[in-house]
């Protein structure tokens, strides 16, 4: 079972080789709308992942398909205030 849900924003990183449009490299693509492009081509994956991370991703699935957190665990604010 995934660690997200469908309130999740989740992108798929690719490691593109000389044929992508950018070059070889990382890249990494919106998981519900793959056929809109792709962003990159990163040196790293930690630079692509750094990147989705800023462009507000909450999760973003590694080759293979483990999946890696990208925003902070939100916080409850009921635990937080106490009520």
């Amino acid at each position: 079972m995934a660690d997200y849900d469908f309130n999740d924003v989740v992108c798929r990183f690719y490691q593109g080789d000389i044929t992508w449009h950018d070059g070889p490299g990382w890249y990494y693509v919106d998981d519900e709308y793959p056929d809109e492009g792709s962003c990159g081509a990163f040196s790293t994956l930690d630079e692509a992942i750094a990147h989705a991370r800023e462009a507000t991703y909450t999760f973003g699935l590694r080759p293979g398909g483990e999946s890696i957190r990208l925003a902070p665990v939100p916080v409850d604010d009921t635990e937080v205030s106490g009520g």
